[in-house]
């Protein structure tokens, strides 16, 4: 390995090194221990296509594509020939020390999107300032570590490297890599409108170019696992959610007791699609565009 190269290497290791030792902390079960795991425990017991089989029809379960599970497998693969599969602490620390790497691919592109913006290099000290907000940013280790969200970071890195394709005119490329962001966090299919409204720009046909193979990759991605089981993946990735009660800190809880109750529970995402539309219309047609 070149000189030039050692730093960056050793930069790393020592980033997942952090995580490792952050995921030894005690702490209550996450996501990643009461639905993450067990997906991959069912493909590591040699079931790969029945993931969403071990939360079944149960209230809440794992709702995110399959994507992330790859490396969550591979990585409970380490941890099963380790020994570790009873130990909830190492087994999130070798996890999460995983996943990292993931956030670190996420701020490597997020800084070039930055200088691209910029339309020059950040300086010599802005560079790692910039990596430390993006490595270090209390939300992104409050999802992972305190809820158990292991699949943020990657999400994250599929969308940007989905805008840089899509600037650069790979709009086949683009919406490959954003199928894979929806497919490993279900929620990151609200980006879909200001991603095609950007398209949109570009023409008629670079947008269809990128739908097609958005929707392609998630067919070719999600049909393996509907056809082996399909009511567990409609219930995991579609209807539950018309079941779940409104959380804490949502502006539906003021209509909690009143018929409005029942529309936000089950129509609050249509409104926030709306607005994001809303907003992203209005900023695409505005003087100088987006």
């Amino acid at each position: 390995m070149t000189s030039s190269l050692r730093k960056p290497a050793a930069l790393v290791l020592a980033y997942a090194a952090l995580w490792f030792a952050i995921g030894l902390i005690p702490m209550v079960p996450t996501d990643l221990d009461l639905y993450f795991w067990p997906s991959a425990q069912e493909a590591l017991a040699g079931h790969p296509l029945l993931l969403y089989a071990p939360g079944g029809q149960e209230s809440n379960t794992n709702d995110n594509g399959p994507i992330a599970m790859v490396p969550l497998t591979a990585a409970g693969a380490v941890v099963e020939r380790l020994g570790w599969m009873g130990n909830a602490q190492l087994r999130r620390a070798l996890v999460q020390a995983v996943f990292s790497l993931f956030i670190v691919l996420m701020a490597t592109e997020a800084v070039a999107a930055i200088e691209r913006l910029r339309r020059s290099r950040l300086g010599s000290r802005a560079r790692p300032l910039t990596y430390g907000a993006l490595l270090l940013g209390p939300p992104l280790w409050q999802s992972l570590q305190g809820y158990g969200h292991i699949e943020q970071g990657l999400e994250v890195w599929f969308v940007l490297l989905a805008i840089r394709w899509l600037n650069r005119g790979w709009m086949g490329r683009a919406g490959i890599a954003f199928a894979l962001a929806v497919m490993s966090r279900t929620a990151a299919g609200f980006l879909l409108i200001p991603v095609v409204t950007a398209a949109w720009w570009r023409g008629r046909r670079a947008t269809v170019r990128f739908a097609a193979a958005g929707a392609a990759t998630g067919l070719v991605v999600l049909l393996p696992f509907y056809l082996a089981d399909p009511a567990d993946v409609m219930h995991s990735l579609v209807t539950f959610r018309g079941s779940f009660p409104v959380g804490a800190g949502s502006i539906w809880n003021l209509f909690r007791d009143t018929n409005l109750g029942a529309v936000g529970q089950r129509w609050d995402v249509a409104f926030v699609a709306v607005a994001a539309l809303a907003a992203n219309i209005w900023l695409a047609t505005r003087s100088g565009g987006f």
